[in-house]
């Protein structure tokens, strides 16, 4: 596209300053309107207004640079905001925010420090009758390896047992009261136990419990309910059960049985008709 010029709201050509219009003419930066629609076409025409024009104030440089700044979307470079920035990175990779700072609690308040976040309403009561899992370990021998620890929100919606099996423990040494860290374990959900250890999330609520050693076999113990069978067969939608009724009525096929959707079977859609797909669908072709 060809880019235009404007002076003082008109379209500036280079045959006007050849002409003679634009002759003694100061062109300032107010006054001076660059629309640009492609880059290239514009760079052209300004170089050859300037090198047609006599006595103007305006240079070659000032030109590149509104263009510099049209083609950088007005973005004005802000070198002190990015060194601040960078030793700000700088800062928190030398000194990382430890797990007892970020998850320090006034329970006063029910306000965390360093984020200035209030703990929701419904969860007041559980901080503070309950405790955090590294609360638990922390008076626990060797951490509580070895030991079962589950969580009241298990308890309360599941009759299948959850655990974790502690099997790895990190304390972070930083803390004051040796309370916060990280775990790992193998976990056994609703009575489904998984092979590979891994860390234990959301330590830092206040839900956990630990099974006592003379509870733990009764705690475990669970026998899984035989299987269901597969549900194949479902009843077919209202408005769909009653297309395929009058289907069957049209073609004089007995209404005897109620017509089902078989899960299991997968309808042909490239080849015959609706009737046909209902037909399939249903089992009955």
């Amino acid at each position: 596209m060809q880019a235009t010029c404007y002076y003082q709201g008109n379209p500036l050509h280079p045959s006007d300053v050849e002409a003679g219009h634009l002759q003694g003419s100061v062109l300032g930066p107010v006054l001076f309107l660059v629309s640009i629609n492609d880059l290239p076409d514009a760079l052209e025409t300004l170089s050859s207004i300037l090198q047609n024009t006599s006595g103007s104030s305006v240079s070659q440089g000032v030109i590149s640079r509104v263009l510099r700044k049209r083609e950088m979307g007005r973005k004005q470079p802000r070198p002190i905001a990015e060194l601040a920035k960078k030793v700000r990175e700088m800062w928190a990779q030398q000194n990382p925010v430890t797990d007892s700072q970020r998850f320090a609690l006034n329970y006063q308040t029910m306000v965390r420090p360093m984020s200035g976040k209030r703990l929701p309403v419904r969860a007041h009561d559980d901080v503070r009758n309950e405790r955090r899992l590294f609360q638990i370990l922390g008076g626990v021998r060797m951490f509580g390896i070895g030991r079962l620890v589950t969580r009241k929100t298990w308890l309360m919606l599941y009759d299948e047992p959850c655990y974790w099996r502690i099997t790895k423990v990190k304390v972070d040494h930083t803390a004051q009261d040796l309370d916060h860290g990280k775990a790992w374990g193998h976990l056994t959900f609703r009575g489904q136990p998984e092979d590979d250890a891994r860390e234990i999330p959301r330590v830092m609520y206040h839900d956990w419990r630990l099974v006592p050693r003379h509870e733990e076999e009764a705690f475990i113990a669970y026998t899984a309910p035989p299987l269901a069978p597969p549900l194949r067969f479902v009843p077919f939608p209202p408005l769909l059960r009653a297309v395929i009724l009058a289907s069957w009525q049209k073609e004089g096929s007995p209404l005897n049985q109620e017509p089902m959707l078989d899960l299991y079977s997968v309808p042909d859609y490239a080849k015959g008709t609706l009737e046909g797909i209902y037909g399939q669908w249903s089992g009955r072709n």
